[in-house]
């Protein structure tokens, strides 16, 4: 008796387009899931560095005290990482650590270094006491809310998990390109040379700029939405390679390139982040188990991108690219001394914390109705609310012609102080949670770009979360793209000729008995 078994007989290299194409056995890779020992390590920090703040505080100028939270912070995130890795590397991979990530970095990473325009900003060390306390009790809500969803059946299994033609792939990401990119298009009347000429101007001098108040014609700007899925599919293609000839991996890298640059044109960092963060997920998802040292420099690579456009495209995006290219431009962040300014998010939160309640009553439901309504076309809704009934820029800032975010956190304070805060931080840790039910070893390419594209929705949110409900569209397109291609499967597989009865599949032979 041979105990080794026979090597099974070589295959062609490229499989057939129709075949599922699998990296690892479903044994070998369980979904990704929160381990409570990483969220009893991360409390423990938590609670520690607030003692600490408490204790040591007194005295201390306001970039002292963030500095203290940014550092104790961060050690309590590293141990929670840390623990979550004991499950894989795979297990990294999920919604609600990105998003904490994203969150820590918009409002305490920048604090790791000196920030003395901040003392001056804020003098009032109280005040940013209780903006570093919005924002630990966000991150302590985010990490619990994660464990609020039992371990559920994955949603949307038959799209998920369904396999698409390597052709169909490529026609989704051009489809979606082009479809992404057509509001720009026709605002130049197809004329690619002037396209690229207003790319690389100033903020709002873009002829396709919608106003605040569009009409229908600006239902034509939502479709910039399908921007989002080239960066995973660009990552699958990259993964996936072996299924894609040469040409239609250049083209593919080509138009990511193309997107990349619009995105950097903008000026607008978190579009920018978005892109490179979904990116790495679809990449790292996708990627064989064998390679795994191509993630590691992948997400390297895409993580070094966003840290130094934080700073480049601040000073960019005032000037316009081509002006900064010739270097025609003044630093925009001569205020700080330090190397590294994110957005003031952390002095954001401090001013809500000052306006609310002492100056005007919280808003109560207003921000969450806000958010909730702002998918709806104006041109369908003509009433439907333009803002919220308190301007963070005019009557918490007192100024006029800027644009402010301040975190969901912030945005909290205002609902309901540091209640409003944690109850924000359960739900969008539910949610993560969710979304993380999605993971599966059985998800094909598309059910591996739905999956990704949602990363997209977890990060922007944490700037805010009035964009929640309008960023969730493209995932939802994703879903309802995959719903039309099952039933178009289904149609095809169930059709057959009157009077003639489907052929039934062939039952394996019944082993012999001993």
């Amino acid at each position: 008796m041979n105990i080794f078994p026979r090597p099974a007989p070589k295959r062609s290299r490229t499989p057939p387009p129709t075949q599922p194409h699998r990296t690892t056995a479903p044994s070998e890779w369980k979904p990704p899931r929160p381990r409570i020992d990483a969220t009893i390590a991360a409390i423990v920090g938590l609670t520690v560095t607030a003692f600490a703040l408490a204790s040591g505080g007194a005295g201390q100028l306001s970039s002292a005290l963030a500095g203290i939270a940014a550092k104790g912070v961060g050690i309590s995130l590293l141990l929670c990482f840390a623990f979550e890795a004991r499950s894989g590397m795979r297990n990294l991979v999920r919604a609600d650590l990105v998003g904490t990530l994203a969150f820590y970095y918009l409002t305490l990473y920048e604090f790791l270094f000196p920030q003395p325009f901040f003392d001056g900003a804020m003098p009032h060390a109280g005040v940013t006491y209780n903006a570093i306390w919005a924002v630990v009790v966000a991150i302590a809500g985010i990490l619990i809310g994660r464990h609020f969803v039992w371990n559920i059946k994955q949603p949307f299994e038959q799209v998920m998990t369904r396999d698409v033609p390597a052709g169909l792939l490529l026609g989704l990401f051009w489809a979606s390109f082009f479809l992404g990119f057509l509001h720009m298009l026709l605002g130049v009347s197809f004329d690619i040379p002037k396209m690229l000429d207003f790319m690389t101007r100033p903020r709002f001098e873009q002829p396709w700029g919608r106003g605040r108040f569009g009409d229908w014609k600006a239902l034509i700007n939502e479709l910039a939405l399908l921007l989002y899925f080239i960066p995973p599919l660009t990552a699958l293609v990259f993964a996936r390679r072996e299924r894609f000839s040469a040409f239609a991996i250049v083209t593919t890298a080509a138009g990511f390139a193309w997107t990349l640059f619009y995105a950097f044109t903008t000026g607008t960092r978190s579009l920018l982040g978005a892109y490179l963060v979904t990116f790495m997920i679809a990449f790292a998802f996708a990627t064989p188990k064998e390679r795994h040292r191509q993630v590691l420099f992948v997400c390297a690579a895409c993580a070094a991108a966003i840290l130094l456009s934080t700073r480049t495209m601040l000073a960019m995006r005032t000037v316009g690219f081509q002006r900064w290219w010739a270097g025609d431009y003044k630093e925009v962040v001569n205020r700080q001394s330090a190397a590294v300014f994110v957005d003031d998010n952390l002095l954001a939160i401090a001013k809500i914390a000052m306006f609310f309640p002492d100056r005007h009553p919280y808003l109560g439901l207003e921000v969450p109705y806000i958010a909730i309504v702002r998918p709806i076309p104006r041109a369908i809704w003509s009433g439907k609310p333009t803002g919220l009934s308190v301007s963070l820029e005019g009557d918490v800032f007192e100024m006029k012609g800027l644009t402010i975010s301040c975190t969901f956190a912030g945005e909290g304070y205002m609902s309901g102080g540091l209640i409003g805060v944690g109850a924000y931080a359960l739900v969008l840790g539910c949610l993560a949670g969710w979304w993380n039910r999605l993971a599966s070893p059985r998800n094909s390419e598309l059910g591996i770009l739905i999956y990704a594209s949602g990363f997209f929705a977890v990060v922007i949110t944490m700037r805010s979360i009035m964009v929640l409900a309008t960023a969730l569209l493209t995932p939802a397109a994703g879903i309802m793209a995959g719903v039309f291609l099952v039933k178009g499967a289904r149609k095809v597989l169930t059709r057959r000729k009157p009077g003639r009865p489907m052929p039934r599949r062939p039952m394996p032979p019944t082993p012999p008995q001993p």
